[in-house]
This record gives structure tokens, C-alpha cells and sequence, in this order.
């Protein structure tokens, strides 16, 4: 219900004192940096055997997330991560900053890392509500 016009107020992109003072409202400025300025989205080669991909979704809202790392086979560790995310702005919000949690982890604490997400996730919507 709330989703078309959450969506219509990012797009917006502050250009008004209205849509802004609505914003500040509905999501903390850190959520409307990570959404206005996306960090780590793209893809890696499928192929790669370094590389690891989850997909989720969300059949509630319909937002659909890729997220992919790229472990380093010596040390264990997570040395790149990024996303696709197609829905709401703190969708696409948690998983920027999800991948940049990520990144330099080690890949045995992916569990850890996705409850982590998972909390902060749920964070951001009920902070905007």
C-alpha cells in the first residue's frame, strides 16, 4: 500500500523542502544515502568457482535480491561482494550495506552476516513506519 508512494518520494530525489521533511520521516539519512548511492552493485561470471550467489525474495512485496561474493581459496576470506536488488528502497539500502559487511569477512561467518543483514533489514522498516 505504502510501497508507490515510498517509491515515488525516492525518485523524487529531494526536490523539494516537502518531499524531504517526508523522507526524513520515513527513512534515516544513512538509508537515503545507500539508496541514492548504491555501493558494490553488479555481478560476477557465474562460471568463476571463487564466486558464491544467494537469491532471495520476498513474495509479500515482491522484492527480489542476488547477492554474490568472491572468496579468496588461500584464506578463506570474502575479498569482493555485490548485489542486484529489485524493490523498495531499504531493499536495495540493506543490500548495499550487507555487501559492504561482507566484504573482508571471512566466508565461514556468512551465516553470522546474514542474520546481521536480516535484523538490520528489519530495522529500517519498522524504523520508517
Amino acid at each position: 500500500m505504502f510501497r508507490p508512494l515510498i517509491t515515488m518520494i525516492l525518485s523524487q530525489r529531494l526536490r523539494s523542502p516537502v518531499t524531504a521533511t517526508c523522507l526524513r520521516r520515513m527513512y534515516h539519512e544513512r538509508v537515503v544515502d545507500h539508496y541514492d548511492n548504491p555501493r558494490n552493485v553488479g555481478s560476477f561470471d557465474k562460471n568463476d568457482p571463487n564466486v558464491g550467489m544467494g537469491l532471495v525474495g520476498a513474495p509479500v512485496c515482491g522484492d527480489v535480491m542476488k547477492l554474490q561474493i568472491r572468496v579468496d581459496e588461500e584464506s578463506g576470506k570474502i575479498v569482493d561482494a555485490c548485489f542486484k536488488t529489485f524493490g523498495c528502497g531499504s531493499a536495495i539500502a540493506s543490500s548495499t550495506i550487507g555487501m559492504l559487511l561482507a566484504i573482508n569477512s571471512w566466508s565461514s561467518n556468512c551465516s553470522i552476516l546474514a542474520v546481521k543483514l536480516a535484523f538490520l533489514s528489519s530495522d529500517f522498516f519498522y524504523r520508517k513506519l
